[in-house]
């Protein structure tokens, strides 16, 4: 008897690997995703925050105004020229509101910066030959921005540490801790500092990343040579 052949089961085709410029465009879309919500709402809250307290203080030197008007009319109807008379001065623009007006800058920018992000990396999705300087750019104003953010903060930190301080002191004095505010009130400015050096890191890494991989010259001649025809841009859509 023949033996009848058995036909031999079609091998599984191997999945193409995700192409590098399908992952960098997905990560930068998320990242931009990310920072229209958080830039965004950080915007919206800094913007209403820096409103609120324009308002109290316009309340506040109206208030110090009036009663300066009632200790002056008081003093000049003492006898004996004995009274003494109250100094009313609107406060200087503290560190707080200092800090307050550049998180509303920065957040403002951050947030159309994050917009710039989200259109590279749909363009690079989609092998678009303007993607990789759209994003080179953008990584550029990112660190330039960062740098900024940076340099401000730490000259107003000697400014911030002691408000802090004294916050922190009553704060403790109240729950009966006062023996031990010291001793934590010293960790405050290496705490902050640390902060503020990781936070920069954080934001430098993916900018800095995209510098100096998308600067490649292998990349920028793959880059160039997708012209961002039909047929290229349904080869992007399909990882080609």
């Amino acid at each position: 008897m023949s033996q009848v052949p058995v036909e031999a089961e079609p091998t599984l085709a191997k999945k193409k690997p995700k192409s590098w410029h399908g992952v960098v465009g997905t990560l930068s879309i998320i990242i931009g995703v990310l920072g229209l919500v958080c830039w965004g709402c950080d915007s919206v809250n800094n913007a209403f925050a820096g409103a609120a307290t324009s308002f109290e203080s316009s309340s506040t030197v109206v208030a110090q105004s009036s009663n300066s008007t009632v200790a002056d009319t008081g003093a000049s109807a003492t006898a004996n020229g004995n009274s003494t008379e109250t100094a009313f001065a609107p406060e200087p623009v503290s560190a707080a509101g200092q800090g307050g007006v550049l998180d509303i800058v920065i957040g403002f920018v951050s947030f159309l910066l994050s917009i710039m992000l989200l259109v590279g990396g749909i363009g690079l999705v989609n092998r678009k030959p303007w993607s990789r300087s759209t994003l080179i750019f953008w990584a550029w104003l990112k660190i330039l921005l960062t740098i900024i953010w940076i340099i401000v903060y730490f000259s107003l930190i000697d400014d911030q540490i002691p408000m802090i301080q004294e916050e922190m002191r009553r704060s403790m004095q109240e729950q009966g801790n006062g023996d031990q505010a010291e001793v934590f009130i010293g960790w405050i400015k290496p705490i902050i500092t640390t902060i503020i050096i990781l936070m920069g890191l954080f934001l430098l890494a993916w900018p800095l990343f995209l510098v100096f991989f998308l600067g490649r010259d292998k990349i920028k001649n793959e880059t160039d040579g997708w012209g961002g025809g039909l047929q290229q841009d349904i080869d992007g859509w399909n990882g080609g």
